[in-house]
C-alpha cells in the first residue's frame, strides 16, 4: 500500500500518541479513531430515524401483530 506524509504540529502528533499503545502506528490510531466515528455517527442516524418513526407512526408490539 502506498504511503504519504501528513504534517502535524508537535502538539497534535503528541496528542494523538496518547490514544495508541506500544506497537501501534499513526496510521492504526487514526484507522481506529475513524472507525469509532463512523460507529458512532452510524449509531446516531439510526437513532434520528427511530425518533423520526416515533413521531408519525405507532409502534406495534410483536404479541399484536396479526399471525
Amino acid at each position: 500500500m502506498a504511503m504519504t506524509t501528513v504534517t502535524l504540529q508537535q502538539a497534535t502528533r503528541d496528542r494523538l500518541k496518547r490514544y495508541g499503545h506500544a506497537g501501534m502506528t499513526y496510521d492504526d490510531i487514526l484507522q481506529g479513531l475513524m472507525d469509532r466515528f463512523d460507529e458512532q455517527a452510524f449509531v446516531a442516524e439510526l437513532r434520528r430515524r427511530m425518533a423520526e418513526l416515533d413521531e408519525r407512526e405507532a409502534w406495534v408490539g410483536l404479541d399484536d401483530v396479526p399471525a
